[in-house]
C-alpha cells in the first residue's frame, strides 16, 4: 500500500536509521519521496520511490511475493536499488518491469566516525556557503549542478543541508556536499568543474564539510559505484570504510 503523509513519521520511527538507510529516509523526511509498504509500523517489504530528475526506487523485503507487488506499485524508475542479497531475486523482476535486460551496477555505502587532515589547496579558497552564496552556487557550472536533486534546489540545499565548495575567485570549481541526511547519517556527494580536475579539490572540500557533518551529530556516509575508482580512491583517502553493499538495475545511458 503507499503510505498516506500522516502515516510517514510512523515509517520513519520503525525504520532503522544506519548507511543502508539514509537516503530513503533523507527522501521520505524532507517529502520528497513515495512510499510503498506492508505495515507503517513493521515494515518488512518496503519500495521508496523518490520525486526527483532522475527517480530512483530504493526497495528491501523478506517476501519476494510481497516485494513485487510494492514495486509494481511504485512503477518503474531510473535506477531500482536493493540490498546485494537480494541481487538474485530481482533482476528477473526489475527485468519484467521494464521489458528488456537491465544494467546491473555494484554499490558500497562507507562511514567513518573520524574526520581528516584537510589538504591544503594552493590558489583556492575552500569553505562553506550560506544562503548569502546562493548566487555562487546557481553560477557554478551545468554539469555539477546534480548535487541538489536530494534537495530540489540550491536555496533548499544551502538552508537545511551543508555545502562546502573550492572557490577561484567567483567561479565554483568544486563541491561537497550532503546529498541526504537522516537523524543518524549524512551521505556525501562531490563533484568538480571539468576545468578544475585532479586537483585534489573533491579531497579537500570533503574533509572540510565531514567535521560539520559531525559537529550535527550524524556520521558521514559515502555511497559509490565500485566501478567508479577515483571517488573509491578519494574515500579510502578520507578513511571511510565499507558497511553496506547494494546493487542497482537501470536502463542502459
Amino acid at each position: 500500500m503507499i503510505l498516506q503523509p500522516s502515516d510517514c513519521d510512523r515509517l520513519v520511527a520503525a525504520l532503522p536509521d544506519n548507511a543502508q538507510t539514509v537516503l530513503p529516509l533523507h527522501f521520505i523526511l524532507v517529502g520528497r519521496a513515495e512510499a510503498y509498504v506492508d505495515s507503517p509500523d513493521n515494515p518488512r517489504n518496503m519500495a521508496v520511490r523518490t520525486d526527483t530528475v532522475n527517480s530512483m526506487v530504493f526497495a528491501d523485503g523478506e517476501d519476494m511475493q510481497i516485494l513485487e507487488g510494492l514495486l509494481g506499485e511504485a512503477g518503474p524508475a531510473g535506477m531500482t536499488w536493493f540490498p546485494d542479497r537480494l541481487a538474485p531475486h530481482v533482476q528477473a523482476l526489475t527485468d519484467s518491469a521494464y521489458g528488456t535486460v537491465l544494467r546491473r551496477a555494484e554499490h558500497l555505502q562507507r562511514s567513518t566516525s573520524t574526520a581528516p587532515p584537510i589538504p591544503a589547496t594552493p590558489g583556492f579558497e575552500v569553505r562553506r556557503l550560506t544562503a548569502d552564496d546562493l548566487h555562487l552556487a546557481q553560477g557554478a557550472p551545468e554539469r555539477i549542478q546534480w548535487v541538489t536533486h536530494g534537495w530540489g534546489d540550491w536555496q533548499r540545499l544551502l538552508t537545511d543541508g551543508i555545502v562546502v565548495a573550492a572557490l577561484a575567485g567567483s567561479n565554483v570549481a568544486a563541491l561537497a556536499v550532503t546529498f541526504g541526511m537522516s537523524r543518524q547519517y549524512a551521505d556525501i556527494a562531490v563533484a568538480t568543474a571539468p576545468a578544475f580536475q585532479n586537483r585534489g579539490l573533491c579531497t579537500a572540500c570533503a574533509a572540510t564539510l565531514m567535521p560539520q557533518i559531525m559537529q550535527t551529530g550524524r556520521r558521514p556516509v559515502w555511497t559509490v559505484d565500485v566501478s567508479n575508482k577515483p571517488s573509491c580512491r578519494v574515500s579510502d583517502k578520507l578513511g571511510f570504510e565499507t558497511h553496506f553493499r547494494a546493487v542497482s538495475f537501470s536502463r542502459d545511458s
